[in-house]
């Protein structure tokens, strides 16, 4: 009698088959897990990158057209390796102050204040959590504005936060009437909503970077000098 053909694979071939195959699926998840990282990195150091040169030319210009800056007192937050700290700057010109700050959303607001009378170093206030001068109205048309806002708000999936801002002032302080040059040194430290939010912040060399413990990290910094250039204070 003619036996059935019984071809097929055995119980080790099929064994080695699916070993085989859930070797190369766990490297091509692996492998594609890898690349949407490196794409969504990249897309939050596009943000950060762009909100950084936002606010810094932003700052400048306005520096470059004041008469003197005070820097007020900082607020800090631990992270590894150290504190960042974000610091208010007041800027003073013939129209009155520009005061920069940021709040504890980590969004950087240009508010215009109409000053004549008093001295710049006793409006300059000790920010608490960027709290703006409550006793000062700010100037009409041209009050409040959110220079670098979290795009996340409102529920989009991406967003940027200032969490390093620092400034000095040489000389420190300018007396009424003088007509001494004063420069100002910015620093600014922007970073993605999922670095401030899971912890992967660091200070490292006194500047904002990334925890080592974590491969990827959007973080940038920038700084710069400017000679303010509107005359007498």
């Amino acid at each position: 009698m003619k036996r059935a053909d019984q071809s097929g694979f055995t119980l080790v071939e099929l064994t080695l088959a699916m070993a085989i195959f859930s070797f190369a699926l766990i490297i091509f998840v692996s492998g594609f897990q890898t690349i949407m990282k490196l794409y969504q990195t990249g897309l939050a150091m596009r943000d950060t990158q762009q909100s950084a040169r936002i606010a810094i030319n932003r700052i400048v210009v306005d520096a470059r057209g004041s008469s003197s800056a005070v820097v007020g007192a900082a607020t800090t937050t631990t992270v590894q390796g150290g504190t960042t700290s974000v610091e208010p700057i007041c800027l003073f010109n013939s129209n009155g102050m520009i005061y920069y700050y940021v709040d504890s959303n980590g969004d950087l607001y240009r508010n215009t204040y109409k000053v004549t009378e008093e001295p710049p170093q006793d409006l300059c206030p000790s920010a608490v959590n960027g709290a703006p001068p409550s006793s000062l109205s700010l100037k009409a048309g041209d009050g409040s504005e959110a220079v670098v806002k979290d795009i996340s708000e409102g529920g989009a999936a991406n967003g940027v936060r200032v969490a390093l801002l620092n400034a000095t002032a040489t000389p420190t302080t300018l007396p009424q009437g003088s007509t001494t040059p004063q420069d100002l040194n910015i620093t600014i430290g922007v970073a993605g909503d999922t670095a401030v939010n899971n912890g992967e912040l660091a200070v490292v060399n006194s500047t904002l970077g990334c925890n080592a413990s974590f491969a990827y990290c959007s973080v940038t910094n920038l700084s710069t000098d400017v000679s303010l250039q509107g005359g007498t204070q």
